[in-house]
């Protein structure tokens, strides 16, 4: 049904078999709708009634009104195929830019830099170069096996080797 963290909402069944909807279809129908400094936070799916749940996050400070208008929008959006839209807003204050620390001031620079000098001294040139090397296999595998452009890699090889044959 849908990769890692993907959600798919049941919506409709006969005879004929299942309609099911994809949340992140559903959150990129949305987020395309909305005016800059909007977020479509989530969206879920009730089929029995038909109702998407949308949350949105909207710039601080912002008119009814424009809620409003957006609201209309994406029931607009919907209406056609049947769907209802429960709109839920969060309101979004602006965040306060904080200065972080030069990157020689943080701690995870330092242990980088002292593990790689004890590692060169203790494994060489050489073990390092393997250390590395199977830490960029290790990845790649796991890019491979747990996320969806991975497996979507996987799969059109896998059908181009069988064309092959």
């Amino acid at each position: 049904m849908g990769g890692v963290g993907a959600m798919m909402y049941l919506w409709k069944s006969n005879k004929l078999g299942k309609i099911w909807l994809d949340g992140d279809g559903m959150r990129r129908i949305v987020s395309l709708q909305l005016p800059g400094g909007y977020v479509c936070q989530e969206v879920s799916f009730v089929g029995d009634m038909d109702t998407i749940n949308v949350f949105i996050g909207f710039p601080e400070g912002e008119s009814q009104e424009k809620l409003d208008r957006i609201g209309r929008l994406l029931e607009s959006r919907f209406k056609r195929s049947g769907i209802k839209v429960s709109i839920h807003w969060v309101e979004r204050t602006k965040e306060v830019e904080c200065s972080s620390p030069p990157l020689w001031r943080t701690p995870i620079v330092w242990a980088a830099g002292v593990s790689t000098l004890v590692a060169l001294a203790q494994l060489g040139f050489k073990g390092i170069t393997k250390t590395v090397i199977a830490g960029c296999l290790s990845y790649g595998v796991a890019w491979l096996a747990l996320t969806d452009d991975g497996r979507k890699l996987l799969n059109s090889v896998i059908k181009e080797v069988k064309k092959g044959r």
